[in-house]
């Protein structure tokens, strides 16, 4: 499986991120929450991600900048759970993850979490979409 996180999969421009927020579900997994909908959009990854870090948290950008790198990372290797299930399911989504805690976690919580937090996400929308059905 392809580990890498590309340009592709990340999420560019202001009307999908607009869409994302006023449109999207939420679920949270301290200290990560998750801002997630489901689109259709030809030729796109099943996962277009967004990273945000709060400037009212973290003053110092280096400090936003490690949190970020350190999300990234988690889900650089932990995506394959949700692509794989989304490739069956045949769905695509626009997620946004935020942090929401003061203090930077040793790397082993946000692998954690961000396992979970695939899960719940991958979960629940395989729940709608069989409510839908």
């Amino acid at each position: 499986m392809d580990t890498r996180l590309t340009r592709e999969e990340r999420l560019r421009g202001k009307s999908a991120i607009d869409r994302l927020f006023s449109e999207g579900r939420s679920l949270a997994v301290f200290p990560l929450r998750a801002v997630y909908a489901v689109v259709s959009v030809p030729d796109m990854p099943e996962i277009s991600l967004l990273v945000s870090v709060s400037k009212k948290r973290f003053k110092r950008a280096v400090k936003r900048n490690k949190v970020k790198r350190l999300i990234k990372e988690a889900f650089r290797l932990k995506k394959n759970i949700a692509v794989e299930k989304l490739k069956e399911e045949g769905k695509q989504i626009h997620l946004a993850i935020l942090y929401l805690d003061k203090e930077i976690p040793p790397y082993r919580t946000f692998d954690t979490r961000m396992e979970e937090l695939l899960k719940r996400v991958v979960s629940d929308i395989c729940k709608t979409n069989n409510n839908n059905n």
